[in-house]
């Protein structure tokens, strides 16, 4: 595996696809806003403003979208496989929003999260949060092969042998082993490494 670039089935090639036009939509969506207002108020806002200024502000402002957004972290597809080196469980406090009957009420709760430590193929190490929630501190284990699909909430465990259920890469539901496609969302399932070379 070492070396080797990951194939993905085009189904999932598609939903990976749709991530990134996802996360793409609210800059396009800011830097319209953007650009109408400079073109409407610019002139306006800036008349007393030497024409190079004005100029550099206006590049500054058009670059606040990809700021607040961070698209260009986003248009790179971010699918990964590797070997789990360390697992580790935190309890951490987030925020909760819309209690109380309130929409301004705003509370803190202790949530559990999973945090890996997984090995990529090219030798590097990757930390990154892999779930949330009590129920997943048993699911990831050091030595597992882990895959993550771009724009998926949850990283799943691939089977060393046939087992009796696959998790879906998209969905994350439990499948028949013998299922080809998840029974939810009809999307490729994969069941090894196999399946991505």
């Amino acid at each position: 595996m070492k070396g080797q670039k990951l194939r993905l089935p085009r189904d999932l090639r598609g939903h990976v696809r749709r991530a990134v036009c996802k996360k793409l939509a609210p800059c396009v969506l800011l830097l319209i806003v953007f650009g109408l207002v400079i073109f409407l108020l610019g002139d306006r806002i800036f008349e007393q403003v030497p024409p190079a200024v004005r100029i550099g502000t206006y590049i500054v402002v058009m670059l606040i979208p990809f700021a607040i957004t961070r698209v260009p972290f986003c248009l790179f597809d971010h699918t990964f496989t590797g070997t789990v080196k360390q697992v580790k469980v935190q309890n951490e406090y987030v925020a909760v929003k819309g209690l109380a009957g309130s929409p301004r009420f705003n509370s803190r709760t202790l949530a559990t999260f999973v945090y890996l430590t997984v090995e990529l193929p090219d030798g590097k190490e990757k930390h990154f949060k892999a779930a949330q929630g009590g129920g997943y501190m048993e699911e990831y284990k050091p030595g597992d092969t882990v895959f993550h699909l771009y724009g998926a909430k949850h990283t799943l465990v691939l089977p060393e042998a046939a087992g009796d259920h696959v998790e879906c890469p998209v969905c994350g539901d439990d499948n028949r082993a013998e299922l080809d496609r998840c029974h939810s969302c009809g999307h490729t399932l994969i069941k090894s490494m196999y399946d991505l070379i």
